[in-house]
């Protein structure tokens, strides 16, 4: 898998990082009670891929210990409607055992190594950016050769370049809730995205800088950053993304019970999705659906 011929397109061209942690985890039905074959595989597996091994044993209940059917409520519900039990034979232990795994696997892989990209990835920044011999050369030479730095497709910046390390720490602070770090990154990718003429990429990090900003001062902070993706979406008939940076904004002020407001908000990306090109008038309904919901809760202010 790890084998460059091999990886996925947005990789092999540099968009994406190939330095992806990794768990290894071999699943055991337990209908099967002997777990000799198991076993042997996970030592053979723990030589190759000392980090991250486990045995995970499921299916251990039997039909007449209910337990609660987990996808039930992710289900189509015409699908909801069928009598028939998913997951019948997991156990309330199984759900624990997985819950657990992917609590470890977060908090022991998965965190550790944002926080060591990050880590890295703000010294590059730092060194590139810093110091009024490197803010010269940014500022003289850098912009030149931007071109130089972007991928044949124009779609944006090799993952290599400055540029696009700048929205990699970015979006990593972001993951790992460190929200003011996260808001000056994407505030130098806007700027690097208005300068090259990258407009969808501008709109998209405007979307994420506004979220950090609500998340930080608040829901005013970063109103007028989604407004300017959603203005962008808009005009370039992409209502879904608009309707995406509608929707963050919503959650923000839902969450800090400003119900009102989050209500006229999805009413007027209701009616753009119903008169603009590029709308769904599925999505409209569901969103006008949404803002009557949000008028019938209780507002804190």
């Amino acid at each position: 898998m790890s084998a460059q011929g091999n990886l996925p397109k947005p990789i092999a061209e540099g968009f994406l990082d190939s330095d992806i942690p990794c768990a290894y985890w071999i699943l055991h039905d337990n209908d099967n009670k002997d777990t000799t074959k198991a076993t042997e595989l996970l030592k053979e597996i723990e030589k190759r891929y000392p980090v991250s091994c486990k045995l995970i044993t499921l299916n251990s209940g039997k039909p007449d210990e209910p337990v609660e059917d987990i996808w039930k409520s992710y289900l189509d519900p015409s699908i909801q409607k069928d009598s028939k039990r998913r997951g019948q034979y997991l156990s309330a232990d199984d759900l624990k055992l997985l819950a657990s795994t992917v609590s470890e696997f977060v908090l022991k892989v998965l965190n550790p190594h944002l926080e060591r990209k990050l880590n890295i990835l703000n010294a590059e920044v730092n060194h590139a950016r810093k110091g009024l011999s490197n803010t010269i050369k940014f500022m003289f030479g850098a912009r030149k050769s931007a071109k130089q730095g972007r991928l044949h497709s124009g779609t944006g910046y090799d993952l290599k370049s400055i540029e696009a390390k700048v929205r990699q720490a970015a979006d990593f602070a972001l993951l790992i809730s460190d929200y003011d770090t996260a808001a000056g990154h994407y505030r130098i990718a806007k700027s690097d995205y208005q300068h090259d003429k990258l407009t969808k990429l501008l709109a998209g990090a405007n979307e994420l800088h506004g979220l950090c900003a609500m998340l930080v001062g608040g829901v005013r902070n970063g109103s007028s950053y989604i407004e300017n993706a959603i203005k962008w979406y808009q005009t370039n008939a992409d209502m879904a993304r608009a309707t995406r940076a509608t929707l963050w904004a919503v959650d923000a002020y839902r969450t800090q019970g400003i119900s009102l407001e989050a209500a006229e908000i999805l009413k007027r990306a209701s009616e753009r999705e119903s008169h603009f090109p590029g709308g769904s008038q599925l999505r409209a309904a569901l969103l006008l659906e949404q803002a009557a919901y949000m008028y019938l809760r209780p507002s804190k202010q």
